[in-house]
């Protein structure tokens, strides 16, 4: 009968107990038995006997861990160290034992090591695959993890978050607004445990297409790994921290999240609603370690995120970041690339004027001055912007089908020589398909542009500015045979007791439009400025009138040929409308 051996596959002194087995084999004791020799020891592995497990005579002996050191039976009188204990598992002096179908059955039977299930209670456990380094600033996760490069705009800014529970930040354009929120997002979740990051924006198309491709490229590109699952507008790193990104169509998509160590980013928060802005105050208010973060534009006096800088100024960290500031603009070339330029500065000057609101929003990073006689805010232009490049969804998550296309109507603004543009401006509904325009052209080269256009789109009808140069362009098109007619803005309007003339009446209908959110229009920076740059007045009789021209002119601005296509594009009956003071 073969005697009942024990092989010792750790050498190391700290892991070689004196072995007695008398002391470490019960037969009928329980199970998990610890022999006293282990308990100021490190942790071992023992055996613990298990009767009829062997057709050899004697108890089988079944290992248990209690560490990396490990003990096995043998029946082989002199075994031999082995290097790889499981490798020789099967094919030293136990054939018999692996040939019997009960052995290989039995539950008892382990024969890995990953298998076998701890038996020590104080083992740290680990619930996530990635760190967790509540130490690390966003400076440094910045400069460290991801391997990127911050410019003194972007380094207040997310140092101001890692010191203060909520941060409001304006700035102008091409400062890098939406890399720091990406960085934001990434250092939060990397950094804390649990935590769950939101982000949002005023379309989904923004959230989707603006904040988090920035996310996936600086997640991709990081020089640690940070690991986890990425997904479209999701980032698990395990089922307690995860950042997500939500569209900001209604207040309910905020609610039922909860956790310790909460951040919320709203890029472009001029254009988010105040409903939103409720509903991310109610998640902050049982995070123990509460963000909140708004960059935008300061485009609109009113809102949250004007609201920030003003009334609730005493609960933010409000910080200004002005395209003056960028290090390309002071340098005067290209140091950081990707940066706003020097000479994107000086165009933005001559174009809108140093005085307009866009300069000061787009620009300067300050807010309009809400002119009294202003005609449309440039809040509602900035919002019939974000609605023009926004995709419909259906609330199942799929793309809407597209509706038959409505008529189109075309509007033909003709302009003097000069620095005047002459504008083909076509819609089909409350959408502007498309703007041309045109400088330098004689009368008859911009009718054969016309004609063109015509046949392109099919319009229902081509209204076409008679007023000078523009009776030409008409009466050539009627002879053509196109569905062209004249209007005279000058000529008394509909509404006479509310407007001067039918230019006026036209301009408060474009600007009931705006206000209502009905009207989208494309990212035309000219467009964008003649629209926010264009004044009212009231006259002694009551009626209102648009800015003239020249007037414009005076203040060192272009002539609104785009805006004057576009009222001309929507001028038609209506109900009366109301006049703003």
């Amino acid at each position: 009968m073969a005697a009942l051996l024990t092989e010792k596959i750790d050498d190391s002194p700290a892991f070689n107990p004196p072995f007695n087995p008398q002391a470490t084999l019960d037969r009928n004791g329980p199970e998990g038995f610890t022999p006293a020799w282990l308990e100021d020891r490190p942790p071992v592995l023992v055996l613990e006997s298990s009767p009829g497990m062997n057709r050899l005579n004697g108890p089988a002996q079944r290992p248990y861990y209690y560490g990396l050191a490990q003990w096995r039976p043998s029946i082989r009188p002199n075994p031999a160290p082995l290097r790889r204990p499981w490798d020789s598992w099967h094919r030293r002096g136990s054939a018999a034992w692996l040939k019997s179908n009960r052995a290989r059955r039995s539950r008892q039977y382990r024969p890995r090591p990953s298998d076998l299930p701890r038996r020590t209670s104080d083992l740290p456990r680990r619930t996530s695959d990635s760190p967790c380094r509540t130490s690390d600033s966003p400076l440094d996760f910045a400069e460290r993890t991801l391997g990127v490069q911050l410019w003194e705009g972007q380094r207040r800014a997310l140092e101001a978050l890692h010191q203060h529970r909520r941060v409001a930040v304006k700035s102008g354009n091409g400062l890098g607004k939406g890399f720091c929120a990406a960085v934001a997002v990434l250092w939060f979740l990397y950094n804390h445990q649990p935590a769950i990051a939101l982000s949002t924006a005023p379309t989904f198309r923004q959230v989707r297409h603006i904040l988090w491709r920035q996310i996936h490229r600086l997640h991709r590109l990081a020089r640690q790994p940070l690991g986890g699952t990425m997904l479209d507008t999701r980032w698990d790193l395990d089922a307690e921290r995860y950042a997500l990104g939500l569209s900001s169509d209604t207040a309910d998509q905020f609610q039922g999240f909860h956790s310790p160590n909460m951040l919320v980013v709203v890029d472009e928060a001029a254009g988010v609603g105040d409903q939103i802005f409720e509903a991310v105050d109610s998640v902050l208010t049982s995070a123990e370690t509460g963000r909140l973060l708004l960059i935008g534009n300061p485009t609109s006096v009113a809102g949250g995120f004007y609201n920030a800088f003003n009334r609730e100024r005493g609960i933010y960290q409000p910080i200004t970041i002005s395209a003056l500031d960028s290090p390309n603009v002071r340098a005067g070339r290209i140091v950081v690339p990707g940066l706003t330029t020097a000479e994107w500065v000086e165009e933005r000057r001559r174009v809108w004027g140093e005085d307009s609101d866009l300069f000061r929003s787009r620009v300067l990073g300050e807010f309009p001055r809400q002119a009294q006689d202003a005609l449309i805010p440039l809040s509602d232009i900035e919002a019939a912007v974000g609605k023009h490049g926004a995709v419909d969804v259906t609330p199942a998550g799929r793309l809407a089908l597209p509706e038959p296309p409505e008529p189109a109507i075309m509007a033909v603004d003709v302009a003097r020589y000069g620095a005047d543009h002459s504008v083909i401006l076509v819609r089909r509904g409350m959408r502007v398909e498309e703007i041309r325009a045109f400088q330098g052209l004689d009368t008859m080269t911009f009718t054969g542009r016309v004609a063109a256009a015509i046949r392109q789109w099919s319009p229902e009808a081509a209204l076409v500015d008679e007023i000078g140069l523009g009776a030409g362009v008409l009466d050539r098109l009627k002879e053509l045979g196109h569905p062209a007619q004249g209007v005279n803005v000058a000529k008394p309007p509909r509404q006479k007791g509310l407007y001067a003339n039918l230019r006026a009446e036209g301009y408060f209908r474009l600007r009931e439009l705006f206000a209502g959110g009905d009207i989208l229009i494309p990212d035309d920076k000219d467009l964008i400025a003649e629209l926010s740059s264009l004044r009212y007045n009231t006259r002694s009789d009551g009626r209102a009138i648009i800015e003239s021209k020249d007037a414009m002119k005076k203040r060192g601005l272009p002539s609104p040929d785009r805006a004057d296509a576009l009222m001309l594009a929507f001028l038609e009956p209506a109900q009366p409308p109301k006049l703003w003071t």
